[in-house]
């Protein structure tokens, strides 16, 4: 059977699934190279037929991820084109109103509608501006179906509709390595088919909701600590996440009033204890004389609590002690780790790229459990999408000016070059799917040079100054720079881990400078042979298992998935080489100046 699973909500995607097995997941950012694209994922479609080798006919079911999404977040395309100035505005114009004096503001959809219309697949011709949730569902249906018949000829027959928790559920338990294992499956986001948090239990690959509700808001707020800060909402909620341990303890005893006892866990799920008024306004007045870290430090600290007692109180109560988690919130690693450290929680997993963009994959696995037909096959790696086109190499080869360009190279080679300081991006073999990039679509660096740091920032990147890179660590010397007693894995950079003595040294470019934690890759031979062996001959020279990693992209750009967007960061910035499957391209301005290693 053969099944697309589609995500048409922010960070838009598709996938599909041939008998069980996911063979294509695909971003729709990643095609049309503008971030957090959302709206109907046509070309993301397109792709994942290309790369499982179908044609639209061959599709047996098409399964969307969410049963209803606001039509008027999707007419904007409103993660993708807000503005931190519209997202102020959205609170002020809309939700003020709609709060605070029971009326909506109906000219305030009028004008963003039409500041950010823009043709789509989608039809909205005949939509309101906003409907009820039944009204909007219904609409919803309708231009879903009517986009894939105009495109790709698909029968609505073939469409149907998952709940958005419930593909959450299904991704986290199948994308993970506790196949015929009883589990526990915690789902938390800021809300997805009403609802924000779930917990579910899975005995015999039966996976079984016990419980939802749509007060689980620590995903909510944490997002609206993020514009109170200044950064964009579905954005950068990872740079409070990295600013949060900058904050002394006197600037979050300051925030302590505010975030504390706001959540309990009366039984099985997150409730308010001291519900706040609203989840903007109130935190704006009541944060207005404490610094930025300190918000940052008290909101997550609010998050890891909250989250650990949720965790905690579940695990206690149901006895199983094997735990895995998806949903947006999964993608707060610092709140990952402190549930594997609690005592009740023995085993741990957080799958690749646990928002959004992950339910089509869930969309698949629920249907094909539902439809009976044979066994899920297990989601092996994140290496899911595109892989460079021989004639997209020779096009961008022959556009390359004013480089040293030297074919066939081996990772010995390469890994000469981040020995002497050079920092490389890597483009080679099939795209990872999700946020992060995973070797494969990576630029690399030698892990022990703080050095680095400043230069990726200011010179590639442009990065803030606060926040951290990542290692990619071989499996074999995981126990030397990290501490991980229980031995929790972390395929696709989901956890952090303290660093060992040894790991402050040789990865001290690749943790967090302030409490020296580790967001860390920790690589198997078996997911990515090539990439393992060039770490490994790394090893050979310098005695460091590990590489400094962080995404093959500019800021505010998707990771990259074409040479002739490889060549735009190359272009636009001073990374000093690129590897091209087995080309590597070397600027020859490069100095060695000032990056030999500690």
């Amino acid at each position: 059977m053969n099944i697309l699973g589609i995500h048409d909500g922010h960070n838009a995607t598709a996938a599909v699934m041939v008998d069980g097995k996911i063979t294509a997941a695909v971003g729709e950012e990643r095609m049309t190279y503008r971030k957090n694209d959302m709206g109907f994922p046509k070309l993301a479609i397109s792709e994942c037929l290309r790369l499982a080798g179908l044609e639209a006919p061959d599709i047996d079911v098409v399964a969307f991820s969410s049963m209803n999404l606001p039509l008027h977040y999707m007419r904007t395309k409103r993660e993708f084109s807000f503005t931190i100035r519209d997202w102020l505005d959205e609170q002020e114009l809309y939700w003020k109103p709609l709060l605070f004096e029971n009326r909506i503001n109906h000219q305030y959809f009028r004008d963003i509608i039409g500041k950010y219309s823009e043709p789509q697949a989608y039809r909205f011709n005949d939509v309101p501006l906003i409907s009820p949730p039944e009204e909007n569902a219904v609409h919803l249906e309708k231009i879903r179906k009517a986009a894939l018949q105009e495109y790709f000829s698909i029968s609505p027959e073939k469409v149907l509709a998952c709940d958005h928790h419930t593909c959450h559920q299904y991704y986290a338990y199948f994308a993970s390595p506790f196949r015929d294992k009883d589990a526990l499956v915690f789902t938390s986001d800021g809300g997805g088919d009403g609802s924000n948090g779930t917990v579910a239990v899975v005995r015999n690959n039966a996976i079984q909701e016990s419980v939802r509700n749509n007060c689980s808001d620590i995903a909510r707020i944490y997002r609206y600590i993020t514009l109170l800060l200044g950064m964009k909402i579905g954005e950068h909620e990872y740079k409070v996440m990295g600013l949060a341990p900058y904050a002394s303890d006197y600037e979050i005893r300051k925030t302590d009033k505010v975030f504390k006892n706001i959540f309990h866990v009366p039984d099985r799920l997150l409730e308010y204890k001291n519900r706040p008024p609203d989840l903007f306004f109130h935190f704006r007045d009541q944060l207005a004389d404490c610094r930025f870290d300190g918000i940052a430090g008290g909101v997550q600290n609010m998050v890891e609590e909250a989250g650990a007692e949720w965790f905690s109180r579940v695990t206690e109560k149901t006895g199983i002690q094997r735990v895995v988690f998806s949903g947006g919130l999964s993608m707060n690693v610092k709140l990952n780790k402190r549930i594997c450290e609690l005592d009740s929680v023995r085993e741990f997993y957080c799958p690749a790229s646990g928002g959004d963009d992950s339910v089509s994959i869930g969309a698949c696995y629920q249907v094909h459990a539902a439809k009976g037909r044979g066994p899920l096959l297990s989601l092996e790696d994140g290496y899911l999408g595109t892989s460079p086109a021989r004639s997209d190499v020779k096009a961008f080869l022959d556009s390359v000016d004013g480089c040293e360009i030297i074919s066939g190279v081996d990772n010995r080679q390469v890994a000469n070059l981040l020995a002497q300081n050079l920092v490389i991006g890597r483009m080679c073999g099939r795209m990872e799917f999700g946020a992060r990039a995973l070797g494969n679509r990576s630029i690399l660096a030698n892990p022990a040079n703080p050095e680095i740091v400043g230069i990726i920032n200011r010179k590639i990147k442009s990065r803030d100054f606060w926040m951290p890179f990542a290692p990619t660590v071989l499996d074999k010397a995981a126990d030397r720079y990290l501490v991980n007693p229980k031995g929790i894995a972390s395929d696709h950079m989901t956890q952090t881990y303290d660093a060992t003595k040894e790991g402050k040294k040789a990865l001290a470019a690749a943790i967090h400078p302030s409490d020296f934690t580790v967001r860390a890759q920790i690589l198997k031979k078996a997911n990515n042979p090539e990439y393992y062996d060039l770490i490994e001959c790394f090893q050979d020279l310098t005695g460091i298992g590990a590489v400094l990693n962080t995404s093959f992209n500019l800021h505010g750009k998707p990771i990259v998935r074409t040479p002739s967007q490889a060549l735009d960061v190359f272009e636009n910035s001073d990374l000093d080489a690129m590897l091209l499957n087995d080309t590597l391209i070397i600027k020859k301005n490069v100095s060695f100046l000032g990056r030999s290693a500690p």
